[in-house]
């Protein structure tokens, strides 16, 4: 859990630059800053479908549209409202959702890239980028558009693609987390066949790994009550985890061989 606690929302030093554009940006641009934006591509790849005409695309942009506003796949098709019951924090806007409010037809195409094989909507989202609600609703958003590229026979035909700063932190998060588990996965076994050769025990070895998983859980947890309390980047897990490791092999040797030495050390004596 602890890399999933980190963010990327950290302020710059008081008495810097970035400081204070950062301040000025914040006065004279107050929405953007408590805002997220989202950009979904589409993508036609299978039949080169014209996505400014095609049914099944336009019910797609729909769903999505309705699914934005309302975080629930059950979309009807036919009666629906598409404000009533609707998250307020939410403004999207396609090719479909302009024609619809009646913007002229230019402002529309816009939305739309040359010959319809391709499309983007967009979707405001009332939250700043950083904050737990942003990154919860980027994942719901990403895990929505399958389902509904499937429902509506689009599954292999379009590809649709979210992208948004939260998005990003999201992946830099998992990614993170897998990248921890291999460096874990090769150096702890390495470290066992070091500790087998030259201590020459089971029970030192056993000693060693004891001490080993004790120190990461008590790192990670520890970071991780940190990271719930106050801002932490995301690089912080990656470097608790190569220090834990680097440390606590080159200590646990350290100190268990010293230990076997004094033990042989006594018994000869």
């Amino acid at each position: 859990e602890f890399p999933t606690a980190c963010t990327q929302d950290l302020p710059p030093p008081e008495d810097s630059q970035a400081y204070k554009a950062r301040d000025i940006y914040r006065k004279y641009f107050p929405q953007p800053s408590k805002s997220t934006g989202f950009v979904v591509f589409s993508d036609s790849v299978g039949r080169g479908l014209d996505i400014g005409v095609d049914p099944d695309y336009l019910k797609f942009d729909a769903a999505l549209e309705y699914f934005a506003k309302h975080q629930t796949l059950d979309f009807p098709e036919t009666g629906f409202n598409m404000t009533k019951g609707a998250d307020e924090r939410v403004v999207y806007s396609s090719f479909r959702a302009v024609e619809l409010a009646k913007f002229p037809l230019v402002v529309a195409k816009a939305y739309l890239a040359k010959g319809n094989a391709s499309a983007y909507a967009t979707i405001s989202f009332e939250e700043p980028q950083t904050s737990t609600d942003a990154i919860d609703y980027s994942r719901s958003l990403t895990n929505a558009i399958p389902d509904l590229l499937k429902r509506y026979n689009l599954k292999g035909h379009v590809d649709a693609t979210v992208f948004s700063l939260p998005t990003f932190m999201d992946e830099i998060s998992a990614s993170t987390t897998h990248d921890i588990i291999t460096m874990f996965g090769i150096v702890v076994p390495l470290a066992l066949v070091i500790f087998s050769v030259s201590l020459s025990s089971l029970r030192y070895i056993l000693l060693a790994l004891l001490s080993l998983i004790t120190s990461a859980t008590l790192t990670f947890a520890f970071m991780y009550a940190v990271a719930a309390s106050r801002d932490v980047n995301s690089l912080a897990p990656g470097i608790a985890a190569a220090l834990c490791l680097a440390f606590v092999i080159d200590y646990t040797y350290f100190i268990v061989s010293k230990y076997k030495k004094a033990v042989l050390y006594q018994d000869e004596e």
